[in-house]
């Protein structure tokens, strides 16, 4: 009989000490998304937003004919945030199991390191101070006019993307804003569980693809030498 009841005991204890085992791994899993989520979260806005706003400085351009300092300046750091975060997010997925390596090639990180280098080459050999950020850093001849018109047009693609898998991106008559209370509002600690992220990634590779199949070159560089 006291055997009966001590393997009751020991039977018991191991169940509470399982159950706090998986609930210690739960939380801890929880924890962990919530970090990863947060830290997710802000790639996307910094992504989206190096894309919204290099497609108005574009504009800008194509109207005023001209690059400024500033302007020049802004594109670099912009492509530079593209590049960083599609491959930052890319990592993420194929980490997390959500992606496969093999079988996503993230086409646009590719070809938005290439434009990284572009508007880096452009800005080689300018020496200008911070008081002078608003002077003319370029003006366009109609071969960097065709340029910036054709990176204008892939950007656009990349925001028809973002503007169908994510809430925040406003697209008006004037230029693309993002609101960023928007964007935080509908996307909160558990976004990493999500596909969206998943679907903007392989959506930005297939409007990509699609752009060089159209202009019959295999990345952006064939257009930007």
């Amino acid at each position: 009989m006291l055997k009966k009841h001590y393997k009751l005991i020991f039977s018991g204890t191991v169940i509470i000490i399982l159950l706090f085992v998986i609930n210690q791994q739960h939380q801890e899993k929880k924890l962990y998304e919530q970090y990863i989520s947060q830290n997710m979260n802000y790639e996307i806005k910094k992504l989206v937003k190096g894309i919204v706003e290099s497609y108005n400085i574009f504009d800008e351009i194509l109207d005023s004919g001209d690059i400024t300092n500033r302007q020049a300046k802004l594109l670099i750091s912009f492509s530079k945030d593209i590049v960083n975060m599609t491959e930052e997010l890319e990592r993420k997925a194929i980490s997390l199991e959500r992606l496969n390596h093999s079988e996503f090639n993230n086409v646009t990180y590719g070809n938005t390191l290439r434009i990284f280098s572009f508007f880096s080459n452009l800005d080689a050999d300018k020496y200008y101070d911070i008081g002078k950020l608003d002077d003319i850093h370029t003006t366009l001849d109609s071969s960097l006019y065709e340029k910036i018109k054709f990176l204008k047009e892939l950007y656009f693609l990349w925001i028809l993307v973002v503007e169908d898998s994510l809430i925040g991106v406003i697209i008006t008559e004037e230029d693309i804003q993002l609101s960023v209370s928007e964007y935080n509002s509908n996307f909160d600690s558990d976004s990493v569980s999500n596909n969206f992220w998943i679907d903007l990634l392989v959506e930005f590779d297939e409007k990509t693809n699609a752009f060089l199949n159209k202009y019959e070159i295999d990345n952006i560089k064939e257009k930007l030498n």
